[in-house]
């Protein structure tokens, strides 16, 4: 009964009073968007002013060119490196081992087949294989032990050591304590930023950045070409077993039972041949199988990194959907190839070779 007795001139009130306080509010919270605030830019030290008319206030310095965001959080750096560490060792470890079994077991178990004597085929397969086996570990090893990407000492701090435009695209890293490059990104498995990187690799216990890039990319190339030729080289050596070998003689396969018995018959007279041709047929069978399940994943890798590099992203910026960053990457894709192997003839980029390239100078 009391809401039917209720005063009507209580309901206006009532009603009035929270549309004031609702204006009230509206008007406080415009006036702060548009409130201007001042803060010290840590690039050069001059201080910027800005509001909260964005979610995210994200500007750049007028002087130095260096992005500050405010409302960015600290992310928590991991401090379990030693686990990354060790991952790596053990990964790097497993590598080097599989290159070195392939390798090894391939000369054993392909060369006494195929080349029963010393002759110009020999010479020339063990040129051949000396080339690839040096190439793909030269390269493994450059793209594990070389920094991926260092970032060069600048000045920063003071409006009196930094120059106009001196830190344009700059930001701070909090965990390195120092400013960082455009394309450049911090690595928690490394705990240090890598310019232009692509991503960390744990099979070479390294990111991959300017640094490296062209090793890492002639790792995946020369891996590549050296399990296809094991696959040629076992493939014709197993069938010059074959060959040798009193296999059954079947007239007919009537089902699929019939055609497994039929294999069974096959690799026990294979195997069954002598001591040696078994072991080295068991061989020959595991480097076809391993040979071809690595060149097709590491095929499809290289595929992806080589149109990447063309087109002028890395792998961060392709999940980040990130805007042209770089836009002089992306002028000539041919350049932009030349930019990791250098400027020499195309045949020169596979070469063996240490030290910086084109992307450690050019921004």
């Amino acid at each position: 009964m009391d809401g039917f007795n209720r005063n009507p001139f209580d309901t206006s009130k009532r009603w009035f009073e929270i549309n004031i306080a609702q204006e009230d509010q509206t008007r406080d919270e415009k006036e702060r968007l548009h409130e201007v605030y001042e803060v010290v830019c840590w690039g050069c030290g001059l201080p910027v002013e800005y509001t909260f008319a964005h979610a995210h206030p994200v500007f750049m310095c007028g002087w130095c060119g260096a992005i500050s965001n405010c409302s960015a959080p600290v992310k928590k750096e991991r401090r379990c490196f030693n686990c990354y560490h060790i991952l790596d060792f053990v990964l790097v470890t497993t590598i080097i081992s599989l290159i070195i079994v392939i390798i090894g077991g391939g000369v054993w178990a392909t060369f006494p087949v195929l080349f029963p004597e010393l002759g110009f085929s020999f010479f020339l397969h063990t040129a051949f294989t000396s080339i690839l086996s040096f190439n793909t570990l030269f390269n493994y090893c450059a793209a594990s032990f070389v920094q991926a990407g260092p970032i060069p000492d600048i000045a920063w701090g003071s409006v009196d050591c930094v120059n106009e435009g001196g830190l344009r695209g700059y930001r701070f890293c909090h965990a390195c304590q120092k400013p960082k490059p455009p394309s450049a990104h911090h690595c928690r498995a490394c705990n240090a930023c890598v310019n232009e990187m692509d991503h960390h690799c744990p099979f070479i216990g390294n990111c991959v950045g300017a640094g490296n890039h062209r090793p890492f990319i002639l790792f995946l190339l020369f891996t590549v070409l050296s399990n296809m030729y094991v696959f040629t080289m076992s493939l014709s050596a197993i069938i010059k077993i074959w060959a040798q070998v009193d296999l059954p003689k079947v007239y007919g396969v009537a089902s699929s039972t019939q055609a497994m018995l039929v294999i069974a018959s096959y690799l026990q007279a294979l195997l069954g041949s002598s001591i040696s041709s078994s072991a080295r047929a068991l061989a020959l069978l595991y480097l076809i199988a391993v040979s071809v399940s690595v060149a097709i994943g590491v095929g499809l890798l290289l595929h992806h990194q080589v149109k990447q590099l063309y087109e002028g992203y890395t792998l961060i910026e392709t999940l980040q959907h990130a805007s042209d960053i770089r836009t002089g990457l992306r002028r000539g894709q041919w350049r932009n190839l030349r930019r990791v192997f250098g400027h020499g003839h195309p045949l020169s980029w596979v070469l063996p070779k240490l030290g910086s390239n084109g992307k450690m100078h050019e921004k």
